[in-house]
């Protein structure tokens, strides 16, 4: 009778341990508390402790280890839309707050220690070398309006000096949009014009003012060199064209003087056979008058 009395006692108190702990589970919110988290873990871990006894009294085999799989299941739920969370605050440049949350859930896996799956913490390892990725890099490729730099570079300058994974996106986003501006100059060159027929010059003018104002003014500096050595391309062109003009009439005045030179060499000619022509008739008529004087016909 006192044992049966006793089972029943256990049986009561082990379903008032189960509902509680799956009480707290469900009102655990996407913020993760963490008072209700350590609550959980140690409602797990007496379930565990005292599993034998229970399994073995009550004949409830496996009964414990697939509650608490069961609780690690659904806490792996709410966690995993945290770290997603996290994930778009990431996206969005909000650097600071996403760091504040993965401290905020590395603390909630060290209260549930074992009870928080390996998964959940690949996740979280993840999320803390996000920020390396290619997404914070990409969308500054040419993207300058709808993702204004200033702002990030703003974000980032508040988490800079702490973390250090920020500093190095920091470097890599300045060295990526410098070689943007540069590389937008570069093809300005190209056209040969600085007005608005230079769609080159157009775009990096709108992007350049969305920068931070450091960068700004750099970049403000390079243009009006950019468009000092446009002017001298133009220059430079417009002198080679003259040059070009100068050295096109020069040809046509020396083959004018050639053909000129032939001409007057033709004439020439001209004037000896008719010098010689006109001799040769003034011999003729001499010897005419001769042989008349003469009366010797020739």
């Amino acid at each position: 009778h006192f044992y049966e009395k006793a089972k029943r006692s256990l049986s009561i108190g082990l379903n008032q341990l189960k509902e509680d702990t799956r009480g707290s589970t469900l009102v655990v919110t996407h913020h993760l508390e963490k008072e209700q988290i350590k609550l959980i873990a140690e409602n797990l871990k007496r379930l565990e402790k005292n599993k034998f006894v229970i399994e073995k009294h009550l004949n409830t085999s496996h009964a414990i280890d697939e509650f608490i799989e069961e609780m690690k299941k659904s806490i792996e739920t709410k966690i995993k839309y945290f770290l997603n969370r996290i994930k778009a605050l990431i996206i969005n440049y909000n650097f600071s707050e996403a760091d504040e949350k993965i401290d905020s859930v590395i603390v909630v896996r060290n209260l549930l220690g074992k009870y928080c799956i390996k998964d959940i913490s690949d996740q979280i390892e993840n999320l803390q070398n996000y920020e390396k990725t290619v997404v914070i890099i990409t969308r500054y490729d040419s993207e300058y309006m709808l993702n204004p730099p200033k702002k990030s570079f703003e974000k980032l300058a508040n988490v800079n000096s702490t973390n250090q994974i920020y500093s190095e996106v920091l470097d890599k986003l300045r060295k990526l949009i410098l070689e943007n501006f540069r590389n937008e100059l570069e093809r300005a060159k190209t056209k040969q014009t600085i007005d608005i027929t230079n769609e080159h010059m157009r775009r990096f003018e709108s992007a350049v003012k969305y920068l931070p104002e450091s960068m700004e003014n750099a970049r403000e500096i390079e243009l009006q060199h950019c468009k000092g050595d446009i002017k001298r391309l133009v220059q430079y062109s417009e002198l080679k064209l003259q040059d070009s003009s100068i050295t096109e009439e020069i040809d046509k005045i020396n083959n004018c003087s050639f053909e000129y030179q032939n001409l007057q060499v033709i004439i020439s000619y001209f004037n000896k056979g008719k010098e010689l022509a006109s001799k040769r008739i003034d011999n003729i008529v001499v010897k005419i008058h001769h042989n008349l004087e003469k009366q010797n016909i020739i």
